[in-house]
């Protein structure tokens, strides 16, 4: 026997009680709130950084890391779709830029 009486009856019960939540699609924590929805726009516009589509994507700042000294790093994330793919843009401030990019497979 692969589990004891009891080992499956808490599994089904689980298992009940997930079939159950989904089905009456009831949330159990504020996280499973979807925060950040990719607006649908053409390819072209979404695969365009400097689209105005992007200008419009609602943005969400996400902690990077603890700088120490109560400073976080953050960034903003965007997303739009076309439908098919999803594009995700990332921003933050970069204290020290390497100016010397040549081509995004140089580094």
């Amino acid at each position: 026997m692969l589990f004891d009486r009891n080992t499956t009856a808490i599994l089904v019960l689980c298992l009940i009680a997930t079939v159950v939540l989904t089905a009456t699609r009831t949330r159990i924590s504020s996280s499973a709130v979807p925060a950040l929805v990719a607006r649908t726009v053409d390819s072209a516009s979404a695969s365009d950084p400097d689209s105005p589509a992007w200008d419009e994507a609602k943005g969400m700042r996400i902690a990077l890391s603890s700088g120490g000294a109560g400073l976080v790093r953050t960034a903003t994330v965007r997303t739009l779709s076309d439908g098919e793919l999803l594009y995700i843009l990332l921003e933050w401030t970069d204290e020290s830029p390497d100016l010397s990019f040549k081509g995004p497979y140089e580094f």
